[in-house]
């Protein structure tokens, strides 16, 4: 059984693959990105919400249509 603490290393890998995942198809996209949104990207921490903006990168047509202004 793996300890609470090796559990949380791993969540947290797993959060900075996506999240690098995230501002590279954001930026591919869009272009290079305001301070204000790669800070955001940075402060995430839910799961649910890096595999909902790596969904709606894919047919957005703005930063905007994302949630960011």
């Amino acid at each position: 059984m793996e300890s609470p603490l090796i559990q949380e290393i791993y969540e947290e890998g797993k959060s900075n693959d996506k999240r690098e995942v995230l501002l590279m198809l954001l930026q591919t996209k869009f272009g290079d990105l305001p301070q204000s949104i790669n800070a955001r990207i940075r402060r995430l921490r839910s799961e649910k919400a890096f595999n909902r903006l790596l969904k709606q990168v894919l047919t957005a047509n703005s930063l905007g249509e994302l949630g960011f202004k």
